[in-house]
C-alpha cells in the first residue's frame, strides 16, 4: 500500500461528469428501443445531481459488513495509475484511479460482445477495442480513443449479459476497495506478500455476508455470519 497521506491527491482532476452525458443518453434510447431493460432511470438523473453516489453506496455496504464505522472517504481522481490506495491515518479514505474504472467496464463488455457475437464485423470492433485497452493499462497512451457509433454496436447486449458485465465490475471494484479498507484499518501490518493475502481475504467476508448469504435464504438454508479472524 502507498502512503497518500500528503493529499497529493489534489493535483489530480476529476472526470467532467457532463462530457459524456448526451452519448451516454443515446445509449439509454438504444437500449429502450431495443426492449432490454437494464437502466433505471432514477438512478441515472441521481448520478449526474450527485456524483458517485451508487459508488459511496457500495462502499457503505461494505463498511456495515465489515463492522466499521468510521467514516472512510471515497476519492475518485483520473490519475493513469491503473489501482487505488489508501489514505490516512487523520481523514481515511480511499483513493481510486478513474481510468481504472473505465477500462475494467470497457473490458468486460468487449469482452462479452466477442462471447456473444463472433461475426466479422464485431470481432474487428472487439479486437480493437482490446488493444485500445492494453495500450491504456501499459500506460502507452493516455486516454483510449474510440468510434463512438461502434462502441454503441459492440455494447448492445442482451440483459442477461449486461447485467453479469456490470456484476463482474461491482466485484471486481468490491474487492479492490476492501482490499485496502484492510490497510487502512490495519496500518501496524507490514509483512509484504502475507499482509496483502491478508488483505484479499477481507473480501471473503465482503462475498459470503454480501453475495453468497442472501443467495442460501433463498434456498432456505441461511447462513451465519463470520467475521474475519473465523474464517
Amino acid at each position: 500500500m502507498e502512503n497518500a497521506h500528503d493529499m497529493r491527491f489534489i493535483f489530480y482532476h476529476k472526470r467532467n461528469i457532463d462530457e459524456g452525458r448526451d452519448s451516454v443518453y443515446t445509449f439509454v434510447n438504444m437500449l429502450e428501443q431495443a426492449q432490454i431493460d437494464v437502466v433505471d432511470r432514477a438512478v441515472l438523473k441521481h448520478s449526474y445531481e450527485e456524483e458517485d453516489f451508487v459508488d459511496e453506496e457500495m462502499l457503505h455496504l461494505i463498511l456495515e459488513t465489515l463492522d466499521i464505522h468510521i467514516p472512510i472517504q471515497y476519492t475518485p481522481r483520473c490519475r493513469r495509475t491503473m489501482n487505488a490506495e489508501a489514505y490516512g491515518p487523520t481523514e481515511p479514505g480511499i483513493l481510486i484511479d478513474e481510468l481504472f474504472e473505465y477500462t475494467i467496464i470497457s473490458f468486460l463488455f468487449t469482452m462479452y460482445s466477442l462471447a456473444y457475437d463472433q461475426s466479422e464485423e464485431n470481432t474487428i470492433r472487439c479486437m480493437k477495442n482490446f488493444y485500445v485497452i492494453e495500450d491504456l493499462q501499459r500506460r502507452q497512451h493516455q486516454f483510449g480513443t474510440h468510434n463512438q457509433e461502434q462502441l454503441y454496436r459492440m455494447s448492445m447486449l442482451p440483459e442477461n449479459l449486461i447485467h453479469t458485465a456490470m456484476d463482474n465490475y461491482w466485484t471486481i471494484w468490491t474487492f479492490v476497495v476492501g482490499h485496502e479498507l484492510y490497510h487502512l484499518m490495519n496500518p501496524e501490518d507490514q509483512e509484504g506478500k502475507k499482509t496483502e493475502f491478508r488483505a484479499d481475504r477481507v473480501e471473503e467476508v465482503v462475498f459470503a455476508n454480501r453475495i453468497i448469504r442472501p443467495a442460501y435464504k433463498y434456498l432456505g438454508v441461511r447462513q451465519k455470519y463470520k467475521p474475519i479472524e473465523e474464517r
